[in-house]
């Protein structure tokens, strides 16, 4: 880095050092100089609410929660749960 030919100076030893305590001492970043966005990638992490639904019963787990707030925001009904050999029939097409 640059690629070869690049017509482009390499930094001399003073920026390099700079560059070097900067970020041997936690690469802290000016406030002053922060900007501001809303983009999702600046927001910190939090765990998200699970959705509420109507079938409670069907929802055993938040992941469960906001796909049955999915369908039922778009009126499908979950499918019926499967029996034992059926599962063990997928399982055995998804592995082979």
């Amino acid at each position: 880095m640059p690629p070869p030919g690049a017509k482009t100076k390499p930094l001399s030893p003073a920026p390099i050092r700079s560059i070097i305590t900067w970020t041997d001492s936690g690469a802290e970043w000016p406030e002053g100089n922060v900007e501001k966005s809303n983009h999702w990638s600046f927001q910190p992490i939090a765990r998200p609410r699970p959705s509420a639904v109507k079938n409670e019963a069907w929802a055993r787990g938040a992941i469960n929660r906001f796909v049955l707030a999915r369908l039922e925001a778009r009126g499908i009904a979950p499918a019926p749960e499967t029996d034992l050999w059926t599962l063990i029939k997928r399982l055995t097409y998804d592995v082979t």
